[in-house]
């Protein structure tokens, strides 16, 4: 688990996945109570079932959702959900149903694989700050928080919180906080 502030590394890679659990590690304020729900319902070693959460009952969060689901044999096929439009104006429209791959170069992808394997056989919720240069865009940097939950169809939801443009104050905030 990541235990303090103190562990992260700037730069070269503001935060790599770790274990969450600390909220305060959370840059973004609004993040935090979506944080300590899914604390709350988790159950030790369980995930949360999906049927726990609604996105319309966190509105201040609608926009930097990011739904997914996988099956936990097949990790590499991520179909996207739902996006909120702020991922969108960062990421491009994506209808539900597609392949998260289409989202992202291949590098990112292995990333978001290997983070939702991690979160699915860990039960852990997971954390990044990171930077982020793709799609023709100037370097941006942003933060993600993953929520694991298990499906009745026996496949995985993650809810995915993503902001994206920090400001350079508040990944320092991040860097220099114990």
């Amino acid at each position: 688990m990541l235990q303090s502030r103190s562990e992260l590394s700037y730069p070269p890679s503001l935060l790599a996945c770790k274990p969450l659990d600390d909220e305060a590690l959370i840059v973004s304020e609004d993040f935090q109570p979506l944080f300590r729900q899914w604390n709350h319902w988790q159950k030790g070693e369980t995930l949360p079932e999906w049927s726990r959460f609604d996105p319309l009952d966190y509105p201040k969060l609608l926009p930097h959702v990011l739904l997914v689901e996988f099956h936990p044999d097949n990790v590499e096929d991520i179909r996207i959900v739902l996006m909120g439009e702020h991922v969108k104006g960062f990421l491009g429209h994506f209808p539900k149903g597609t392949p998260f791959r289409e989202a992202m170069p291949q590098e990112t992808f292995e990333d978001v694989v290997a983070a939702n394997r991690y979160c699915a056989e860990n039960a852990c919720a997971a954390y990044f700050v990171k930077s982020l240069g793709w799609k023709a865009r100037d370097l941006l940097v942003y933060e993600l928080l993953k929520l694991p939950f298990s499906k009745p169809d026996g496949k995985l939801g993650v809810v995915c919180l993503l902001r994206f443009g920090l400001e350079k104050s508040q990944i320092q905030a991040v860097m220099a906080a114990d």
